[in-house]
């Protein structure tokens, strides 16, 4: 008698894991309608049951996903305000010329958008790119809306933009590396 070939059990959160990671790319790629959980499960490795295990619904897969890849984002491009508020205290306002701080605010924001887009890898651009497509989708909507106001809060106009440009582009570029397949 033939026995079949076990996987080895896998530590507990391993499978939710895998599912996030194999998500952001699915989800990015074909968008919240047109991705699968089969799909999903099988990228994962995971079986499709395991999906359900892990997540009630595929809304809530998606909504883990979106939240997994824009955290990090929110967070290294926030700052501390107190920081910031130490740093503004340290010039003599009399002595600034408002000028010449405008003209390298404007110079700082743009490096740091161009900084900021740069370093958002093209999985998560793609995942943010269909998460603001779905944010008028019935269904998922009204809780992307808030996780996508905290990114422009946290990244600020001028970097969100960048961010949203790098964003379109990677998903263009995906969408025609699957098409030409």
């Amino acid at each position: 008698m033939v026995e079949a070939a076990r996987r080895p059990r896998r530590r507990p959160g391993e499978n939710r894991e895998r599912l996030l990671q194999a998500g952001i790319v699915e989800f990015g790629t074909r968008g919240y309608r047109g991705a699968s959980t089969v799909a999903i499960a099988a990228s994962a490795g995971v079986p499709q049951p395991h999906v359900y295990a892990s997540f009630r619904t595929k809304r809530e897969l998606f909504l883990a996903c979106v939240e997994r890849a824009l955290t990090p984002l929110i967070r290294a491009n926030s700052g501390d305000p107190d920081q910031a508020a130490g740093a503004h205290a340290a010039f003599d306002l009399a002595a600034v010329d408002t000028a010449a701080v405008a003209s390298v605010a404007v110079d700082a924001a743009a490096d740091a958008a161009v900084d900021a887009a740069a370093s958002i890898d093209d999985e998560t651009a793609a995942l943010l790119f269909q998460a603001i497509a779905a944010v008028r989708d019935d269904e998922v909507g009204r809780d992307l809306a808030p996780q996508l106001d905290a990114l422009r809060a946290g990244l600020g106009g001028v970097v969100f933009a960048s961010t949203v440009a790098r964003a379109a582009e990677s998903a263009v570029a995906r969408a025609a590396r699957v098409s030409a397949r």
